[in-house]
């Protein structure tokens, strides 16, 4: 007989992202709850017995309630070989399904949720959005509405991005670790990305030469049962005013990135129950995430290449400013 520890090394590391990016909220997580100290059900509700077995005896690895003791979101370490056995699959299904009929948001995530980019982890990234959300939404929701209240005699877009609260609230809340990065390209390299501000970009974009970072093109395809890869590609476009006066560009450089990401909580084999069930909390969807950390390590790559290209980056400048 011997003691043992409360956390293993990755339960520690999330439970510490998660207190971090709660703290001084109101919002706080517990860890090791049991299923059915966070969910009740009603006589009606289409339990089986290993349903109503993993709602009494099953626990959330991490809770996290708000400051009115609800409980807002449930976090579930899945280690690396998480899914090779079909007792641990099929007691993951069960407990998808749980959340699914109760409406609370699971997130499954592993190490790759704890990596830090530039000091940030993307799981304490989507507790921020998450409390960005519940604070922000309301605001971009009143004041889109109050924009297309002045529409007279206009038929509104609804397709228009702009008109979508979700979309503005997503653009209002990029990966930091990008903006990071961008500022440094645009500081070191004068490398031009709609992640720096405006102000710099405005200015950087109305003198010639410069360089820009760019996303060209975009496509993805499922990977297994429930996992999604998506692919992104950019370049990087030199912008200069040619001999004869007229604008012009040039590629210089191009790449591609690809992330897996698990874009569904599964609630069985077969895929037969609550298909729609998707992985994620308030303020953020998988793909959101995708796409920012594909654009984080388009960035780390553009960065490694411009410093292995600054002699011929920085005379491509100076021939052009000449």
């Amino acid at each position: 007989m011997k003691k043992k520890k409360l956390f293993n090394t990755s339960e520690y590391k999330t439970i510490t992202e998660l207190q971090e990016a709660l703290y001084g909220t109101g919002y706080s997580v517990y860890p090791e709850i049991q299923v059915n100290k966070v969910l009740s059900f009603e006589d009606d509700d289409p339990l089986t017995k290993k349903d109503k077995k993993t709602l009494n005896t099953a626990s959330f690895d991490f809770v996290v309630y708000n400051a009115e003791n609800i409980p807002e979101f449930a976090v579930e370490f899945d280690g690396p070989c998480h899914s090779a056995y079909q007792k641990k699959r099929d007691s993951d299904f069960r407990k998808n399904k749980l959340c699914c009929l109760a409406r609370l948001p699971l997130l499954r995530i592993d190490d790759s949720f704890l990596t830090k980019y530039e000091g940030l982890s993307f799981l304490k990234f989507v507790t921020e959005r998450f409390l960005a959300w519940q604070t922000e939404i309301p605001v971009i929701s009143n004041e889109i509405e109050e924009r297309l209240s002045y529409t007279y005699n206009k038929e509104i877009d609804y397709d228009d991005p702009s008109n979508d609260p979700t979309f503005v609230f997503d653009l209002n809340h990029p990966f930091p670790s990008s903006v990071e990065l961008a500022a440094r390209l645009y500081n070191d390299n004068r490398i031009v990305t709609s992640y720096i501000n405006d102000a710099s970009y405005f200015d950087a974009t109305s003198k010639h030469p410069y360089i820009e970072f760019r996303r060209e093109g975009f496509g993805g395809w499922p990977v297994g049962y429930d996992n999604s890869m998506v692919e992104r590609s950019y370049r990087l476009e030199k912008c200069f005013i040619d001999s004869t006066g007229k604008y012009a560009t040039e590629n210089i450089h191009e790449l591609t990135v690809h992330v897996c990401y698990n874009w569904r909580l599964p609630t069985s084999d077969n895929s037969d129950f609550f298909i729609s069930f998707s992985q994620g909390i308030q303020g953020t969807i998988m793909n959101e995430i995708a796409d920012n950390l594909c654009d984080y390590l388009a960035l780390k790559k553009i960065e490694k290449w411009a410093q292995n290209n600054s002699i011929t980056f920085v005379k491509t400048q100076s021939a052009h400013n000449n």
